[in-house]
């Protein structure tokens, strides 16, 4: 029998227009083998309204239908129900009212159960199939979830230490007067404040996976400068980079948006 799935469902609209997806994960066991007999008596009951326009000719094709619609549904064993439920309805009914042998009617009667069986037990693997890729998927979005939180905390607690780092490198500029330390002190600050940025962009990719949208923070300044300042922050000794600079720069910019694309 196969076991309810025990996935949360689709939330807010989806869940309410996902009638199908409450329909094949039902938890009760005798909600799952009820549906199995209300689909063999729509089935039957169908079959008998039709009898004055088709006769009693292909008596189990409706039956069909209802050992495929309780196994994708309900699984494998109301699929079984459905089909044992289904064979003796369609032989004493239908075949037997349709000229046949008694040693017929057994036949045809044996030839669909083993069918619907063989329907059954597909339909069955089908839908264990899908729950258990929905169990998958959700294992995926909560270690995404977990992930984003993980990488959140991490960078809200950086801003600590770092600051602390900051702090001190600015305290060792201002009092310091040997120019060798000067220059150490403000490669530390500009290496401290590039990590500050690194920190905040970790936090805006977890703003943006949470849906709540990237920060800008626009500011007069001048382009040039801004790109001169992450090639400095590369290569402090720029060798590696030369800055060329066209017309008039100035403008407004978010300088922390710049600095990551330019670097």
């Amino acid at each position: 029998m196969a076991e309810a799935s025990r996935v949360a469902p689709p939330s807010g609209d989806e869940a309410r227009a996902s009638w199908w997806w409450r329909l094949t994960h039902l938890r009760a066991a005798w909600a799952r083998y009820g549906l199995a007999a209300v689909f063999v008596g729509a089935a039957f009951g169908l079959r008998l309204l039709l009898v004055p326009l088709t006769g009693v000719g292909a008596p189990f094709v409706l039956f069909f239908g209802a050992v495929l619609a309780s196994g994708l549904v309900g699984g494998r064993g109301p699929g079984l129900l459905a089909a044992l439920a289904s064979a003796p309805l369609g032989a004493h009914f239908f075949v037997a009212h349709a000229g046949y042998s008694t040693a017929e009617a057994s036949f045809q009667a044996v030839i669909f159960a083993v069918e619907s069986v063989i329907i059954a037990h597909v339909a069955g693997a089908f839908l264990r199939a899908k729950r258990h890729a929905e169990e998958a998927a959700q294992r995926i979005r909560e270690a995404d979830q977990t992930r984003e939180m993980f990488i959140g905390i991490l960078a809200h607690d950086l801003r600590n230490p770092l600051n602390g780092m900051l702090v001190s490198a600015l305290l060792v500029l201002r009092r310091s007067k040997d120019a060798t330390v000067d220059e150490l002190a403000r490669a530390i600050v500009r290496s401290g404040e590039r990590m500050g940025r690194l920190i905040r962009q970790i936090l805006d990719f977890a703003r943006i996976r949470h849906g709540a949208g990237l920060l800008l923070d626009p500011a007069a300044g001048d382009l040039r400068r801004l790109v001169e300042q992450a090639a400095q922050e590369l290569a402090p000794d720029h060798e590696r980079f030369v800055v060329e600079a066209r017309g008039d720069t100035a403008g407004t910019w978010d300088v922390d948006r710049v600095l990551q694309v330019v670097s």
